[in-house]
């Protein structure tokens, strides 16, 4: 891959960043789910009314107690904050601070234990979030495969009119058959879609 192609998707990639938009899927079942998920966002904020913005923010608490719980509460977290507090207190007593002027510092076995403890706290609201979004999720994929299956069943009839317009037996074409093949694409992938995209 040459430079010139590297700087372009890091250009591409603050872009898309700044503007808040995301790049279209090179696969093809992953753009058609998302072309699919488009048109049937409408449907679904009308079908659930309030409960979709509810179904936003409860998505956005658990992308949020993802983070907390791969990144932020681990370990080696509670290690650098540990750390931070020692670099804290080494430059006030090398700039001739006062240490009695900021909160006695814990040592590296109470960080950890009260980042574990944390972690333990944000796995059980982890766990209490999924299984309140397990039913929307649900939903939200019934709904998305219901516009699917209108979709699917509008491309059909226009195709059997026109074999039936010039006296050919009708078979569905490929476009059909690769719109029918991803169902079980998106009965899984939907809502994400759905609450992240639109």
């Amino acid at each position: 891959m040459s430079e010139p192609n590297i700087a372009e998707k890091i250009i591409g990639a603050i872009d898309r960043a700044i503007t808040g938009t995301k790049p279209t899927p090179k696969n093809p079942i992953e753009a058609a789910a998302l072309v699919i998920c488009s048109l049937a966002a409408p449907r679904v904020k009308s079908a659930m009314g309030g409960r979709f913005a509810d179904a936003k923010k409860l998505y956005a608490d658990i992308k949020r107690l993802q983070k907390l719980l791969n990144f932020d509460l681990t370990e080696m977290a509670a290690y650098r904050a540990y750390q931070a507090q020692i670099d804290e207190h080494d430059q006030l007593t090398t700039n001739g601070g006062d240490l009695a002027a900021i909160p006695r510092g814990r040592s590296r076995d109470a960080w950890i234990g009260d980042f574990a403890s944390r972690k333990e706290a944000a796995e059980q609201a982890a766990i209490k979030a999924g299984k309140k979004f397990a039913t929307l999720n649900i939903e939200i994929g019934d709904l998305v495969l219901a516009q699917l299956h209108d979709e699917v069943a509008e491309l059909e009839n226009i195709e059997a009119r026109q074999a039936a317009r010039f006296g050919l037996p009708y078979k569905a074409s490929p476009t059909v058959a690769a719109l029918r093949s991803i169902s079980d694409y998106l009965r899984i992938t939907a809502a994400v879609t759905v609450l992240e995209n639109f």
